[in-house]
């Protein structure tokens, strides 16, 4: 009986599914015309509409641009007066001052730039030193920086920044002083003030369905000139600009991109505007139409299913997913389950083990702690099941830890999930450390928690007055300059890291220092050495070494390829800025200093040599009369205070003697 009653079931499901079949058919090729013909009046809509817009958009892309360049000439134009006093100066522009012009000017960069085309001064700090005249990409500034402008600046609407490849808005001017000031105005704020002004902004703006794409083509070349921005960016077909002129006026279905589109195109003087729209979406369409009568389908098969399994659920469904349940809150943590006796044997059984199992499982914190009380270790302890999702504490571990529960718990899955390395330290909230020691077998992880807080802390302490000796070790105590150790192992490491070494070394003494020690006291002395000492900090960058090498004697390091203009132009601001900075000793013993400097290169790797020969440069410059400078371009490393007898023809002897018979 329940077999015929089977048979028959399945001819009256076969037979309904076969009309249903039919009639869906029908429904289905009907409704699939009326949205195709639909589809092709939007695409047209579309297009047309958008066509209009065409002729007015190149018009109104100009004026927005004339309008940005003339509006950031203005901004530029005042910029150039916010810094005329320090460029009249030649002064440096603070970075508190950088930072307000910067904000109030709404620009991203601003770069002072020397007749020589240098970057001397800039909020990019990235940028400084860039030379105009060794870039590509700064070219076109050349004719502005070497005063051929006839316009007084020069703007660049696609500049590359050399330092690193960001594109942007380049305005320069000439400004006070031979300097020319430049601005760096980001490409997004250009792009705003066209905002929808553009044939590509417009187009991109329109809102189109995620199954529609409204794109606009060179009618001459099939250039992609624009497409809506919710839509694939990508317009592949076969003889694209020929496929798409055959259906001007005539929509039609076409390969796009790989599958099948709807094509509508119409030709705009130069532009092909077109609309395409996904066959699988108008198809999937179509389908939501007739899902009313699938549907039926859906509503006779779970009447029967219904039928059919109530009698499962109701003899052992029901009580299966009851035990599924009861294992599943245990996995999640509680151990207080329970699970039903059911009608069956077989179900009684499976529930009276199962509980059995919990039992044995739940009595893992039980079992740690006495673990641990044995072993009569400062040690905790815990274990965790993978499988079950289960974790077990020793009594004390998680005071030991120092975080709740379910803190814990999460630790120790994120190091299981992540197979941690066997060993780990935990820093608590309270600031307690704790080092780990975990064993994993098969999906169980076992672990053993020890309190190392006072053996941390003496660890630290103990590195922290390292490094404080490790500081005093190299500056000078009296001006917190780098020592003359220090000083000798940062060049000589320079010297062996670069396989062509460059760089300046200075050597700088204090004339008449003595004087001042003999009149005033050594205390004097001391301020005026400490004050000369903040006078080489604001002179030179934080990558130059500055050092004391003892009494009144300094020196300095640049690391770098130094142009020799800019170097005579450095030590020149120097030497004035120490005698402004001294005015009260240079008046009463005419405290001033002078300055040496040597070249490093292949032939003077060496720092010995280097050293050498920029002493040498400093006697030079004492020589011809203090407060003054000599740069060691020759090499020439005598040290002797009088040549007026000697024979040699060196640029030493010149350079004290020039003019003299």
């Amino acid at each position: 009986m329940k077999k015929l009653c089977g048979k028959v079931l399945v001819l009256l499901i076969s037979v309904f599914l076969i009309s249903v079949t039919i009639l869906t058919s029908v429904f289905y090729a009907t409704t699939y015309r009326r949205v195709l013909n639909a589809e092709k009046e939007t695409g047209n809509e579309a297009i047309a509409q958008l066509s209009e817009t065409l002729n007015e958009l190149d018009k109104a892309n100009q004026k927005a641009t004339e309008l940005f360049v003339e509006d950031y000439l203005n901004r530029l134009n005042f910029v150039n007066y916010l810094l005329r006093d320090y460029l009249l100066t030649d002064s440096r522009v603070p970075d508190q001052e950088w930072t307000q012009i910067l904000a109030t000017a709404e620009v991203r960069a601003i770069y002072v730039i020397d007749s020589s085309g240098v970057i001397v001064q800039t909020n990019d700090k990235q940028s400084l030193g860039l030379n105009f005249y060794e870039h590509k990409e700064t070219a076109d500034f050349l004719p502005l920086i070497e005063d051929r402008e006839e316009e007084g600046y020069h703007v660049r609407l696609d500049g590359v920044a050399v330092t690193t490849g960001e594109r942007g808005v380049y305005l320069g001017m000439n400004g006070p002083n031979g300097y020319v000031v430049q601005i760096k105005v980001d490409e997004e704020v250009q792009q705003s003030y066209q905002g929808l002004m553009s044939l590509f902004s417009y187009v991109q703006n329109i809102p189109t369905k995620s199954n529609r794409r409204l794109f606009v083509l060179d009618a001459t070349s099939g250039e992609l000139l624009a497409i809506t921005r919710n839509n694939q960016q990508t317009v592949k077909m076969d003889n694209r600009l020929d496929t798409l002129l055959r259906r001007v006026g005539d929509p039609g279905i076409e390969k796009l991109d790989g599958t099948d589109y709807l094509l509508c195109a119409e030709a705009h003087g130069p532009y092909l505007v077109c609309f395409a729209t996904d066959m699988t979406s108008i198809q999937k369409r179509v389908m939501e139409y007739t899902l009313g009568i699938a549907a039926v389908i859906f509503l006779v098969l779970l009447i029967v299913s219904v039928v059919v399994f109530y009698s499962l659920d109701r003899y052992v469904l029901r009580h299966l997913l009851q035990i599924n349940d009861s294992v599943n809150r245990f996995i999640h943590g509680d151990a207080n389950v329970q699970f039903p006796k059911g009608y069956t044997q077989e179900v009684a059984e499976l529930s009276k083990n199962l509980e059995k199992l919990v039992k044995v499982i739940g009595s893992g914190a039980i079992r740690l702690s006495s673990i641990v009380d044995q072993l009569g270790v400062k040690m905790e302890a815990y274990e965790y099941y993978a499988d079950l999702n289960q974790c077990f504490f020793s009594e004390h571990a998680l005071e030991m830890m120092g975080v709740t529960e379910e803190e814990a718990v999460d630790i120790i899955k994120n190091v299981y999930q992540n197979d941690m390395e066997t060993e780990g330290l935990l820093r608590g909230k309270d600031g307690r450390v704790v080092r780990s020691y975990r064993v994993r077998s098969g999906g169980v992880m076992y672990g053993f928690l020890y309190d190392i807080t006072e053996e941390s802390q003496t660890e630290a302490r103990l590195r922290m007055q390292l490094q404080m000796a490790q500081g005093e070790s190299m500056r000078d105590s009296l001006t917190g300059l780098y020592n003359r150790k220090y000083l000798r192992d940062k060049v000589v490491r320079h010297i062996n890291e670069q396989e062509e070494p460059h760089g300046v070394l200075l050597s700088i003494d204090m004339d008449n220092f003595k004087s001042v020690n003999d009149s005033e006291g050594h205390l004097e002395g001391d301020r005026v050495l400490v004050r000369f000492a903040q006078l080489l900090n604001e002179s030179f960058r934080a990558s130059d070494i500055k050092a004391r090498m003892g009494g009144d004697e300094f020196a300095v390091f640049l690391p770098n390829v130094v142009d020799m203009d800019v170097l005579r132009d450095k030590i020149n601001r120097l030497i004035e800025n120490s005698r402004s900075r001294l005015a009260d000793k240079y008046q009463a013993y005419r405290l001033s200093i002078s300055v040496g400097a040597a070249i490093l290169n292949k032939e003077h790797a060496d720092y010995d040599t280097l050293y050498q020969l920029a002493d040498a440069a400093m006697y030079v410059a004492k020589q011809k009369g203090k407060n003054s400078f000599y740069i060691n371009e020759e090499g020439n490393s005598c040290m002797r205070k009088e040549c007026i007898h000697c024979r040699a023809v060196c640029a030493r002897r010149t350079a004290l003697y020039e003019g003299e018979q």
